[in-house]
């Protein structure tokens, strides 16, 4: 990274109960023997009873220390991987926020929805939702709830996981929340 040299800068994996979800990001436009590195994550993760879900190829060759960049890329299998969380079923790609820790996530929730107790007479806000976790889990008690988020593609996967779990009170908006907050106040 100090010097801005060789072709890999990140490797972002994602474990599921699904199987394992890859993103390998460099510098250039080429992924150099991507088929063969397919072949062989698949191979290895059968051995431990484990699916290669996809292999993502991201793009990022800005001199930055922001891991992804704004190209994506599949090539093998799927760009998503599904994931459980407290009953709900969610779509995570590669630049969508998830806790890593699967039990303590569901812990953390648990605690946070908890703590909100939410209610049907309450409208609610979850600022920086990412893909729309706690946002659809606050939806079940609460009269409305909505979620502002950054990341485009996390907006873009929490309305998908909002239709796919059958919650129609939560609406979704792409932005900054200093910009989206005041918009939605007038």
């Amino acid at each position: 990274e100090e010097k801005g040299g060789g072709i890999l800068r990140h490797l972002v994996v994602r474990a599921t109960f699904e199987g394992v979800l890859v993103c390998v990001v460099t510098s250039g436009n080429a992924l150099p023997y991507a088929d063969k590195l397919a072949d062989m994550l698949k191979a290895e993760l059968e051995k431990s009873g484990t699916a290669l879900v996809g292999l993502v190829h991201n793009i990022n060759p800005k001199a930055t220390n922001v891991i992804l960049g704004t190209k994506y890329r599949p090539v093998a299998g799927k760009d998503d991987i599904d994931e459980n969380i407290s009953g709900m079923s969610f779509r995570v790609r590669t630049p969508s926020f998830l806790q890593v820790n699967h039990e303590q996530t569901e812990k953390l929730y648990a605690t946070a929805l908890d703590m909100l107790r939410p209610k049907v007479s309450e409208s609610i806000f979850d600022i920086y939702c990412g893909m729309g976790t706690i946002t659809l889990m606050a939806a079940k008690s609460a009269g409305h709830v909505t979620g502002i988020e950054y990341v485009q593609e996390s907006v873009d996967d929490a309305k998908y996981n909002a239709a796919n779990n059958g919650i129609q009170n939560v609406s979704f908006y792409a932005g900054t929340a200093g910009r989206i907050l005041p918009e939605l106040v007038e």
